[in-house]
């Protein structure tokens, strides 16, 4: 049961670029979570992970966040790309719940 899910946000208007982010999953007895985040963004590292750890239950998961792009001025996690990192999540979710429950 493996899974991939990516992710993107464009920046504010007034900022070239956007946020990535990439989610992988591999079938794991425990829960194992990584995320990693450039130093603009590692403020909100706890709070992706703490997503992540509310949503899974089991797995090896390794969530990538990066901003392409000139590096922005100033950078806040808002609504949008909030809801990118959950959609990589949710999408990881409904692949190994189908990998584990396959219609025949």
């Amino acid at each position: 049961m493996t899974g991939f899910g990516v992710g993107r946000a464009e920046l504010p208007e007034g900022e070239a670029g956007r946020v990535v982010s990439e989610a992988r999953s591999l079938n794991h007895r425990y829960l194992e979570l990584r995320v990693i985040a450039p130093p603009e963004l590692s403020s909100h590292a706890f709070f992706l992970e703490q997503q992540a750890r509310r949503r899974a239950r089991r797995g090896r998961y390794s969530i990538q966040v990066r901003v392409e792009g000139p590096p922005p001025a100033h950078l806040e996690l808002d609504g949008d790309i909030r809801l990118t990192g959950r959609a990589s999540l949710r999408l990881l979710q409904r692949r190994r719940q189908t990998l584990q429950h396959p219609c025949i």
